[in-house]
């Protein structure tokens, strides 16, 4: 079990694990006395919504990975053991791609032996086009590379480079569409915020959306599901300030709240059920719930490993 203060400290712990950071922007740290636990993380939802994948972390090294488990909690079962994150399956549910050790990494669903994606840089929030050729992700070492969003298209293995400085690419599953995240940063150096926006790959057009402040001031895993919804994890710059589950449309309208002290959270593939995790200090654990806030139930538990 992993104990952590601060939704922040805790992105920034997990990224000498090889997991994300933030882009180097100015972009201060905020401080609340909260405590949060993560056991059960970055949960993924096949697209026939058969299965969840999701990375664990326990006392036992051997126990650590990703797993998966069906929607009803039954049949659980480690899938690939290691340190992973973000994993996210291919629109034809045969792949699974994550990061490890800061790098893009795939397998098949029925298969036993790792891909390489990439091989430079630090690469981290993977996900696939719809049509399953390209993967986006979010590169966070600014050298000769360039950091912010990316693209790898699988047949050539060839990268390219999309938008400078974006983070937490996240593909529509209905087109060609990235949506990302950019710090909002004013010209006397003021962090607001952030700013959402997309990108047409067809057209190479970069659109903004919305810009996002208090309560909104702090952004990330941003997803997208096939009827336009956006779920992002979001917190103030409060003192005090937590994780929470916040939902609007693909053109920011309808922004609300919709649970508190999230880590992270996904659709299932007919939009109208989240998995998260739950990480107050009781918890830890992926729970699932219908979008109009009903049926709310555990999906992982300590009896599972």
């Amino acid at each position: 079990m992993k104990r952590i203060s601060l939704f922040i400290i805790f992105l920034i712990i997990v990224s000498t694990l090889n997991c994300t950071k933030r882009v180097p922007q100015d972009d201060p740290i905020l401080d609340p006395p909260l405590t949060i636990s993560l056991i059960d993380n970055y949960p993924s939802w096949s697209p026939d919504g058969k299965l969840i994948a999701y990375c664990h972390s326990d006392a036992i090294i051997e126990k650590n990975g990703i797993y998966l488990i069906q929607p009803d909690g039954t049949g659980n079962r480690l899938w690939q053991q290691g340190t992973f994150e973000t994993p996210n399956w291919s629109p034809d549910g045969q792949w699974i791609i994550f990061s490890k050790s800061g790098q893009l990494w795939g397998k098949k669903l029925n298969g036993d032996s790792l891909t390489s994606f990439t091989s430079n840089g630090k690469h981290f929030y993977p996900s696939w086009s719809p049509d399953g050729k390209k993967i986006a992700y979010m590169q966070t070492i600014c050298d000769e590379n360039k950091c912010g969003i990316w693209s790898f298209t699988i047949k050539e293995s060839t990268n390219a480079f999309l938008v400078p400085y974006g983070m937490f690419p996240a593909y529509n599953p209905a087109k060609e569409e990235i949506f990302y995240l950019k710090r909002w940063v004013e010209k006397d150096g003021r962090v607001l915020g952030d700013s959402v926006f997309s990108f047409n790959y067809g057209s190479q057009e970069k659109k903004f959306v919305v810009s996002l402040q208090n309560p909104n001031y702090d952004n990330r895993f941003i997803k997208i599901d096939y009827f336009g919804k956006i779920l992002f994890i979001s917190q103030s710059n409060d003192k005090n300030a937590i994780p929470d589950l916040w939902l609007m449309n693909n053109d920011g309208g309808n922004r609300v709240k919709f649970l508190s002290q999230v880590c992270s959270a996904n659709w299932n593939p007919t939009g109208n059920k989240i998995v998260y995790t739950d990480c107050h200090t009781s918890s830890g654990r992926l729970w699932i719930i219908n979008l109009d806030g009903s049926n709310k139930y555990p999906l992982t538990s300590d009896k599972q490993y």
